[in-house]
């Protein structure tokens, strides 16, 4: 299984319109970002491993939503010639654009 993490970039757009509190965010901030245990907080705060675990889900469950991929794409990143990329970007465009 693999660890879930992010960036700070991928945190700040997960958690826009998010309702949730601030501890919440300083739970999932310190697990998925910076790479803390959920033990660590469960024992900092004195809360259960079940109230840090939702915490933590609640904040991936946004991310995950907010970067969900269509059926039958794919997300890729990669470093191209100038001219690939342009093509790339092409056809990303052209993916995004409603069938007729």
């Amino acid at each position: 299984m693999r660890k879930k993490t992010m960036t700070k970039v991928q945190f700040a757009e997960a958690i826009k319109g998010l309702n949730v509190s601030a501890q919440t965010l300083e739970i999932a901030h310190g697990v998925l970002v910076q790479g803390k245990s959920q033990a660590h907080f469960a024992q900092e705060l004195q809360l259960t491993a079940g109230a840090i675990s939702q915490a933590v889900g609640r904040v991936w469950a946004a991310f995950e939503e907010k970067t969900a991929v269509a059926s039958g794409y794919e997300r890729v990143t990669a470093i191209l010639p100038a001219h690939q990329a342009f093509i790339v970007k092409k056809w990303a465009q052209a993916s995004k654009k409603p069938e007729s």
